[in-house]
């Protein structure tokens, strides 16, 4: 079973792409042990991070928690077999996470707002300084709050 079986002639071409403009240290590796080691590190990593977050309270997600076998994979310690059948493996339990999250498919665009404010005004000690030094910052945050309304 390989990731790569999955894509599409499209985004295959694209990986090809990518692999063939990879250079040095890393293209050796690719090459050496069939994956991007740093990449592979990187997805478990995210799994693991977007698993917590959907399924343990805010207070209890550890950023460190699969540490020492992401260290692994990104020394090549794991095959190639193993990351697929491992990332294919967390990526159904990342699902059924998702499936059973009580967690709102929206963000709450009012508790933002004003958690923007108090950072603001925390900051700047007032909107009004906040805006007369930053006034096109301001203008991409309500550009961007806005999406949310």
């Amino acid at each position: 079973m390989s990731v790569l079986s999955d894509l599409s002639d499209k985004e295959l071409k694209e990986y090809h792409k990518l692999v063939k403009t990879t250079t040095g240290k890393r293209k050796d590796m690719i090459e050496e042990q069939g994956y991007d080691l740093k990449f592979a590190g990187h997805i478990f990593r995210l799994l693991d991070e977007a698993e917590q977050f959907l399924t343990l309270p805010y207070a209890e997600i550890n950023l460190q928690r699969n540490k020492e076998e992401i260290k692994a994979v990104r020394r090549g310690e794991m095959s190639l077999d193993w990351v697929e059948e491992e990332f294919h493996r967390r990526e159904a339990r990342l699902e059924k996470a998702y499936d059973e999250s009580t967690l709102p498919h929206r963000p709450d665009s009012d508790k933002i707002r004003v958690l923007l404010n108090e950072c603001l005004e925390s900051h700047y000690g007032c909107i009004a300084k906040a805006e007369k030094y930053n006034d096109s910052l301001l203008n991409d945050l309500k550009t961007m709050i806005s999406k949310y309304d």
